[in-house]
């Protein structure tokens, strides 16, 4: 089987865990555009994920912890986190489609 195909979701590359993603998120935050608080705010709904879901590629890592646990973890209010979610969104769909569209 190609190894591309072995499982349905991407993971990272052996040796690379949730904490490493965590961590790059908050060295580029700035040069992607994303604020502190965003880029926080990304790295907490991460730490809600089951850590296997990123270096299994069996499912894809989902945080299932309601806004007011991650806006109680972040100190700010279910709305902020609502609005930061909506924020995080549109940063990572742009970086999906510059992505896309330089691997073309």
């Amino acid at each position: 089987m190609h190894a591309l195909h072995r499982h349905p979701f991407p993971a990272l590359p052996r040796g690379f865990q949730r904490g490493h993603v965590q961590e790059l998120i908050v060295e580029i935050a700035p040069y992607i555009g994303m604020s502190a608080n965003l880029a926080m705010t990304l790295v907490c709904i991460i730490t809600h994920t089951r850590p296997r879901d990123w270096t299994e590629g069996e499912v894809e890592p989902i945080c299932y912890a309601k806004q007011t646990t991650l806006a109680a973890k972040l100190g700010r209010t279910p709305r902020a986190v609502r609005a930061a979610d909506t924020k995080l969104a549109h940063v990572l769909a742009l970086i999906h489609t510059r992505v896309a569209c330089r691997t073309r």
